[in-house]
Parts: C-alpha cells; structure tokens; sequence
C-alpha cells in the first residue's frame, strides 16, 4: 500500500532528518559543555605546573655558592582543579658538594645526607621535567605554565646553576606565575604577603605543626593554595615572563626566600639607645633562636645617625612570636618596643628614615606638606595633651576610621618632658592626614582636648632620635629647637635646657 511503512521502516527523508536533529544536539550539547568547561576553569591555561626548587640555602648565600638538591612538581588542572597522584613528582639531585647538606638543611628540609646519595645530576632532573612536559602536554597540544613562589629561584638561582653545568633551558621555564603576588591580586588585607606560609594560613590551608618541609612538601601546600583561590574566582590569567636575554644575581643573597621559615620571622625594636647595635640586640635576644643570617637590620636617618630602630629576624615564626615576650624590657637603662613584623616593615622603614624631607608650609587644615609632588607618600601629624599614661590602642582608638594602627603611633617626650604627652602619627597618604587633624582638632582623649598639628618625615625622625637620646635639639631644625611653632613656643620650659637637664 502507498505510503505504508513495511517492517516498521523509518522513511528516508525522515531518517536523514532524525540525522541532523541528533548531530544538532550533539553539537549543541558539545558547545554548552564548552561553555561550562570555561566557566569552570580558573586559567586561560589548561594545566599549572608547581614548581619548586629546594636548594642548600634559601637565599642565605648567593646563587653561585648554592646548589639545587631537589626539583619537585606537580601538575594541576585547571577546569577539574585537582592533581592526580600519578602527576606529582620529586626528584633528588646529588651535590657536588656534600658538605653543603649541614645541619641547618636538615633542620629545615628534614632530608637527611643519605637521602642525596643515590640521587640524580641537575642535567637528568632537567630532562626528566623536559620529558614529561612534551609527553603530557606539547604532544596532546595542551596549554600550561609555570607556578613559583617568588622569583628568586626561578629567575637567579636556577639560570645560575643551569649556566654553571652548560644546561640549555627550554623555553617552557620563561613565563611563570609568582604566587605571591596573584595572592596579592584577591587578598583584602592590608600589608605585605608574609611568605608561603602566610598564604596558607590566609587561605585555611591545613600546614603540619612542624616547620621542616622540602620542596615537594612545599608544591603540596601550592597546590591546595591555588585550589583555594580558584575557590574564591581568581583566574590565573597574566603570566610574567623572564626575558631570555636576562642575566641572573650570581653574586647577591637576597635573604631568606618566600619559601623560607625565616622568611616573615621578624620583630621590629624601637626606642633603642643610640649605641645599641647588632652584639647588643643579639645580647638582648640570647635566649631565643635567631637566623644565622641577617639576624639584625639596624635602620639609619639619611644623615647616618641610628633611627633608633632595628628589625631581628629569627629562625622562624614560632620563635619570632616566643620573642614578643621581651617588649618593654631593657637594653641598658632604656626600655624598648618589641612588634611583630613583616618583611615589607624593613623596606618602608628604610625608606621613610633614609630620604630626608624637605621643609615646606603649613596648609590648610595644619598639614606641613613638605613634598607637594610626591602624595604617595605617607602623611604625618603631631599631636599633643594626650592624657598621662594613655595606652597606644586608645590613641589608635582615637583615629577610628582613619586606617590608623598601633604601629602608626609614635611616643615622644613633650615641653613637660614626660614621654606620651605627645606623639607622632602616620597615615596612608597626606590627604588622610590633613583630614584626620581637621576632623580631630580639639576633640578629646578621656576629658582632656587634644591638639593635632601638622608634620612631616624629617621632624618625626628628630623627635625620634632626640626622644632615645640619640641627638640634641640644637643639631636639629627649627620644629625641634624651638623656632617659630616648634617646642619652645608651645608653653611651659624650654625644651633644650630641659632635656639637658
């Protein structure tokens, strides 16, 4: 019969139809998969390769009396976010110097000698990483790059040792993502990145109670890092890269390296007297465990006078923390701060003692605008009346608002000649000082009003080292001898016989 379907055939035409439907939905369902694929992935790259390299001295010698002893990897993909256990590698490398395999190695590493033994040369674990990137990547046509904490290693250490065995790198070790600042890119908190660890914990990322890891340990910590800020919608997307022409720091230590317990093991010490140096910190820190290598950091004025300031770097964080005990306690007859510090304290504190200020004019609002070109710098304002013995957090307190810390504060002794009466205070950038001391002139601490005038860098390091006795008013400018608004005119004795009295 016409138009009858025998056997329960599908006519052609509708056969051919079904066709184009199923390879529509196929193609469709190819393309939402795409899509999805994209929207989960965190890199425009497929895979991320952690990389670390652990090394004789994490940036305690300089590269060319450092030998890599291990190369470990792991690579991670970026739509799964996840590693199989069968793509995480460590490899040993011997040195050609056993000795350098110390005590202090084993500390932090917690590999023992025996463990280089039997291990491979740099130019095999070179080629191991050469062999496994071509198979697992560039033969699949995959996309990928490099993941490092810090430069360093990647950039000095690893080129210099390379250049030293005659090792031709492939171009796969020249774009690389520092971890350190894509963490920097999400973090909310204000401050420098303290080093790996610091990452971990500001991630919640599980880190065992003892401090000895190795490079693999390391990549392990990586790997659940990045995961964790894929989490919160970072995307690995702008690499750096290393110029291929870029010659290696042979000759420099950088001090202790992101990956270093040492790294962020800091204390910062203010108040001290002006011959305190680095035998007396040591002295004063005898009973704690300190970095065998740059233990103490002693912070000039840019006329060469101590600031009295210094930063003591221990052996690690723990012990760092242990140290917090001694603030308040004595170097000679002086008592003196102790804080926690991060490794970026170091820098701004050279900074900001080290490039003297210029004078310039009151404006209005009370701030002494010394540097009308250079805003990014930070404010300052002096106050005074601060009530007898009121603690740093209540002035902190003061300033709500003004993103003013404990560390900001800075005591002095006023024409009373008590020390507190007054104080220094810094702020992120001129303009929130001249606001703060519109907005808080006259207010008050407790019952008692307080004055806040205008300052700048130079007046605060001079009331600094006039208030450790590390200079008189009379070698200093007119704010601190007592010229037109300085401490002479403010009331009550002279500043200079008083201070000399």
């Amino acid at each position: 019969m016409e138009g009858e379907v025998e056997g329960g055939a599908i006519p052609k035409h509708e056969e051919e139809d079904g066709m184009h439907a199923n390879e529509l939905e196929g193609q469709q369902a190819k393309e939402l998969e795409g899509e999805k694929k994209e929207s989960e992935c965190c890199s425009k790259y497929d895979k991320l390769i952690l990389l670390d390299f652990e090394m004789t001295s994490e940036g305690l010698e300089p590269p060319s009396k450092t030998e890599i002893v291990e190369m470990s990897w792991i690579l991670w993909d970026t739509v799964s976010r996840s590693a199989p256990e069968e793509d995480k590698f460590q490899v040993v490398i011997k040195p050609a110097d056993a000795s350098l395999i110390d005590d202090a190695f084993v500390a932090r590493t917690n590999m023992p000698p025996a463990t280089f033994e039997s291990g491979c040369s740099l130019s095999d674990a070179v080629r191991r990483f050469d062999t496994f990137v071509f198979e697992k990547l560039i033969l699949p046509q995959k996309t990928f790059c490099l993941v490092t904490v810090g430069p360093e290693k990647l950039k000095d250490y690893f080129r210099t040792e390379a250049e030293k065995k005659e090792l031709k790198l492939q171009p796969h070790f020249l774009p690389y993502f520092d971890l350190l600042q894509e963490f920097a890119k999400i973090d909310k908190s204000e401050g420098d990145v303290p080093g790996l660890l610091g990452v971990a914990r500001a991630l919640d990322v599980p880190l065992e109670a003892s401090n000895r890891r190795s490079g693999f340990d390391l990549c392990v910590i990586m790997e659940q890092a990045v995961a964790q800020m894929a989490a919160k919608g970072h995307k690995f997307d702008k690499p750096l890269t290393i110029d291929g022409a870029y010659e290696p720091n042979k000759d420099a230590a950088p001090g202790p390296l992101p990956t270093h317990p040492a790294f962020a093991a800091l204390v910062r010490v203010r108040g001290l007297p002006w011959q305190a140096g680095e035998n007396e910190l040591k002295e004063f820190f005898k009973d704690y465990k300190l970095c065998e290598h740059e233990t103490v950091t002693l912070i000039r004025m840019a006329n060469g006078m101590s600031a009295g300031e210094a930063f003591v770097r221990f052996v690690d964080e723990a012990e760092a923390d242990r140290a917090l005990s001694k603030h308040k306690d004595y170097i000679g007859t002086r008592w003196v701060e102790v804080l926690k510090a991060v490794p970026g304290d170091v820098v701004k504190a050279k900074e900001t003692h080290s490039v003297p200020a210029a004078r310039g004019e009151f404006q209005s609002g009370g701030v002494y605008n010394t540097r009308p070109d250079r805003d990014n710098r930070k404010g300052v304002a002096r106050m005074r009346g601060i009530p007898w013995n009121t603690p740093i957090k209540d002035i902190a307190a003061f300033y709500d608002g003004f993103g003013v810390t404990e560390k900001d504060i800075f005591l002095v002794r006023g024409v009373d000649g008590k020390l507190g009466s007054e104080a220094f205070v810094t702020f992120d950038i001129p303009a929130t000082a001249e606001r703060a001391s519109r907005e808080l002139h006259k207010k008050n601490i407790g019952s008692r009003y307080i004055e806040i005038f205008g300052s700048n860098h130079t007046e605060l390091a001079e009331a600094l080292a006039v208030r450790d006795g590390r200079a008189r008013p009379s070698e200093l400018g007119p704010m601190m001898r007592g010229g037109p608004g300085g401490y002479m005119d403010l009331g009550g004795p002279g500043f200079l016989p008083m201070m000399r009295g």
